[in-house]
């Protein structure tokens, strides 16, 4: 049953970053469509900084320092805090249990994230739209050229960090909720904090 915490990495992230590797990139980031307001504007600069900071990452030589620059991006741009708790919202736990769930999550996120992100170069990666999502949201729509033709990313965000990514039907924090679900009904919380420490396979600073 552990084991299938391996899929989530082979799901959603396995599609991003295929599309993405599989890229014909020319040029860099493009400019943005002008945006309906300042909140708009804030949440399509969200995503463009995250992504140059990704490009950015490109130069560095060091593999170890290209790794660790690449989990700070992760635990900067990205609001590990709303997609965690999510993805144990069934769940009835202590304000102790979410703060140790907090941690291990996110030490295994950035740790897996950034093993995938180390093989990617976001190049020819143009925001197209940014439109209201519920009360507090923004969703950024992003394309991105592959040898099959145009792609779009969704990004979801809040104040200013990406609360979720999806592509091709396919949702990042959906899918972790999906694969947490037997871990949780299996042994709780606990549980599933275990298999996710047990997974990084090194310390990071949170």
């Amino acid at each position: 049953m552990k084991d299938s915490i391996i899929t989530v990495v082979g799901g959603l992230t396995g599609i991003i970053v295929g599309l993405i590797i599989s890229a014909t990139v020319f040029g860099t980031v493009r400019a943005a469509p002008a945006y309906e307001d300042q909140k708009h504007a804030d949440a399509g600069r969200a995503v463009s900084e995250f992504v140059q900071a990704i490009n950015m990452t490109s130069a560095v030589v060091n593999k170890a320092n290209q790794s660790l620059a690449l989990r700070r991006i992760l635990l900067r741009y990205i609001d590990l805090d709303i997609i965690g708790l999510y993805t144990i919202s069934s769940q009835s736990t202590t304000a102790t249990e979410k703060k140790a769930f907090l941690g291990a999550f996110k030490a295994y996120f950035a740790d897996t994230y950034a093993a995938k992100l180390v093989k990617l170069k976001l190049k020819d990666f143009k925001i197209v739209d940014a439109r209201k999502v519920g009360k507090r949201d923004i969703l950024v729509t992003t394309t991105i050229l592959t040898s099959k033709g145009t792609t779009k990313l969704h990004w979801r965000v809040r104040a200013g960090k990406i609360i979720d990514i999806s592509v091709a039907g396919i949702n990042l924090s959906r899918t972790l909720k999906n694969e947490f679900s037997s871990l949780l009904r299996s042994g709780g919380v606990n549980n599933l904090i275990k298999v996710l420490l047990n997974k990084v396979s090194s310390q990071v600073s949170i």
